[in-house]
C-alpha cells in the first residue's frame, strides 16, 4: 500500500506552559500499517513546556484484570462518535468489557459538494444509525486493558464481503479474519486492548487498497491508564485519498484502479469530503483554550504534513510514540 497508513503524533500547548501537558499516544503497529497520534493546540508561541503525563516511569500496559473478573461497561458510557467529534475520555479507572456494534454500508455519497461530485463509498456506521454515508467510520474509544467486544454487520443490501483490521488489536490481521462477513452476515470478536494510543482501522478483505480507497477506514482511541490532561476540545481528523474519474459538470465520479496503482489521487480530503472542515463545519476554539487533535493518515499512498495555520505545535510525538522530541 505504498506509504499508506502512515501516522504522526503531535502536541502543542500554551506559550506560558509550566502547566502544559503532553498528548502521548503509544506506537502500536500491525504488520501493514501505523498507529496515529494526538496533538494539542493552545494559543501558540514557542515557550518551554513540561509534560504532566510521562509513561517513562513505568509500563504503558497495566496489570491486566482476569477476563473472568471483567464486568461489562455501563451502556451509558460514550464509546462511539463521528469525526470530527470523539467520544468523551474514559472516566472509570477499572478494566471492563466494552461493546461496539458497527454496520457496513455501501452507497453513493457526496465527495465534492461544491462541484456536485459524488462517488460510491463503502464504509462503517454506528449500528442502527440512519446515516447512509460511512466514510470515515465512527471513532471508537475505550481504556487500555479493556476487552473490546466488536460486532460487525454487513447489511443485506450490500454487494461485497468486508471485514475490519483494527490496528489497536494485536495478532495477525488485527481481527480481520474473525470479522469477515458477506452481505447479510454478522460476526463478533473479543480483543484485549494492550496499548494506549490512537490507531486506524480499515477493511482488509480481498483487494485491500481498493476497499480503503472506497472509504473503509476509521479511528480507535485507547486511553492510557493515567488519563491525559483535561482540554477544552477534542477532535479527530482523518486524511484519505480518492482515486476517481471526475465527470465534467458534476455527477458520479467512478473509482479508477489505474490511478490508485500510479499513486495519483484526484482528491485528498480530511474526514471524507472536501467540505468536512470548512465554513459551517470549521473547528472553532477561543484564544487561550487548549484542543487535543487525534490525527490518522489513512493513506493509501501519500504522507501527511498536517499542521495548524495561525498557531503551532510545541511538543511532537512522531509515530504516536510516548516520548516527545
Amino acid at each position: 500500500m505504498g506509504g499508506g497508513a502512515a501516522a504522526v503524533g503531535l502536541a502543542a500547548c500554551n506559550a506560558d506552559g509550566p502547566d502544559a501537558a503532553s498528548a502521548g499516544a503509544s506506537l502500536g503497529e500491525s504488520a501493514e500499517g501505523g498507529s496515529a497520534g494526538a496533538a494539542e493546540q493552545g494559543s501558540g508561541g514557542s515557550g518551554s513546556a513540561t509534560t504532566a503525563f510521562d509513561v517513562r516511569s513505568g509500563s504503558i500496559t497495566p496489570e491486566l484484570t482476569r477476563i473472568a473478573d471483567l464486568k461489562t461497561a455501563d451502556s451509558s458510557e460514550e464509546r462511539m462518535a463521528y469525526a470530527p467529534a470523539v467520544p468523551s475520555p474514559t472516566a472509570r479507572t477499572d478494566q471492563r468489557i466494552v461493546e461496539f456494534e458497527i454496520d457496513v454500508i455501501e452507497g453513493e455519497c457526496p465527495l465534492d459538494p461544491a462541484n456536485d461530485i459524488s462517488t460510491l463509498m463503502w464504509g462503517f456506521r454506528i449500528a442502527g444509525d440512519s446515516t447512509s454515508c460511512g466514510s470515515p467510520g465512527p471513532v471508537l474509544r475505550a481504556r487500555v486493558g479493556d476487552m473490546a467486544r466488536i460486532t460487525v454487520n454487513n447489511l443485506a443490501g450490500n454487494e461485497h464481503p468486508h471485514n475490519i483490521d483494527f490496528h489497536a488489536v494485536t495478532g495477525q490481521g488485527g481481527g480481520a479474519a474473525g470479522t469477515t462477513v458477506g452481505p447479510g452476515e454478522s460476526a463478533t470478536i473479543n480483543a484485549r486492548l494492550l496499548y494506549p494510543g490512537a490507531f486506524m482501522y480499515h477493511c482488509a478483505f480481498g483487494d485491500v487498497p481498493e476497499h480503503i480507497a472506497h472509504g473503509m477506514y476509521g479511528m480507535f482511541i485507547v486511553d492510557p491508564e493515567t488519563p491525559l490532561p483535561e482540554v477544552d476540545h477534542e477532535w479527530s481528523i482523518m486524511q484519505s485519498e480518492w482515486y476517481v474519474d471526475v465527470p465534467e459538470g458534476g455527477g458520479l465520479a467512478e473509482f479508477k484502479a489505474d490511478n490508485l496503482f500510479l499513486e495519483h489521487p484526484t482528491y485528498v480530503t480530511f474526514n471524507g469530503r472536501t467540505d468536512a472542515l470548512v465554513e459551517d463545519n470549521a473547528l472553532q476554539m477561543d484564544v487561550g483554550q487548549r484542543a487535543r487533535f487525534y490525527m490518522v493518515n489513512e493513506g493509501l499512498n501519500l504522507t501527511s504534513n498536517f499542521h495548524p495555520i495561525g498557531s503551532q505545535w510545541d511538543l511532537v510525538y512522531p509515530e504516536a510514540a510516548t516520548h516527545p522530541v
